[in-house]
């Protein structure tokens, strides 16, 4: 719970910081845009979502994802829901937090069994939007830093507490604005 707070507080100075600029592009500005998780795939964890630019500043992030990663410890079958905030903080600078609500049907490779229930987890993502386009297609990719907290489950396999919390990956979304 500590670190939930942590990341509140963290979200919560850069939010309200008066550094922000605005961010002026050639680029079709288009309200509503799709992503595509390209590191995830690698990954086995499939993530689509869009999402709705309601000022200029800010996006909500609505979408879902299918996570089949393998680990140490088995491989998950997670059904997600992906629930999230994303600002612009400066130019194409961005941070943003989601969430993954999901049921997880576990696979322990550990004492070979199913562990099937809910959990929450979480991530905070900084990261930079490099626009471009093809045609008349305003399209991006954003890299981001990942850094990932399970908040709680109810599924817990054995050595569940020996993973590692944060996890820090990378993440590259494919952005199309319609």
């Amino acid at each position: 719970m500590k670190k939930l707070i942590i990341i509140f507080l963290i979200l919560n100075n850069v939010l309200l910081s008066g550094y922000s600029q605005e961010n002026k592009s050639e680029f079709k500005q288009s309200k509503w845009s799709i992503e595509y998780s390209l590191a995830g795939t690698a990954l086995n964890i499939y993530a689509l979502q869009a999402a709705y630019q309601y000022n200029n500043k800010g996006q909500w992030l609505i979408g879902s994802c299918f996570q089949n990663y393998k680990n140490n410890q088995g491989r998950a079958h997670a059904y997600t829901l992906l629930i999230g905030y994303r600002y612009k903080i400066w130019k194409n600078f961005s941070v943003e937090y989601e969430f993954f609500p999901a049921y997880n049907e576990f696979h322990s490779s550990i004492d070979n069994k199913n562990y099937y229930g809910l959990e929450l987890y979480s991530e905070l993502r900084p990261g930079y939007q490099f626009d471009f386009k093809i045609g008349n297609q305003s399209l991006y990719v954003l890299p981001q830093l990942t850094i990932g907290f399970g908040i709680w489950t109810n599924n817990k396999w054995p050595d569940f507490d020996k993973q590692s919390n944060p996890a820090i990956l990378g993440n590259l979304w494919l952005g199309i604005r319609l």
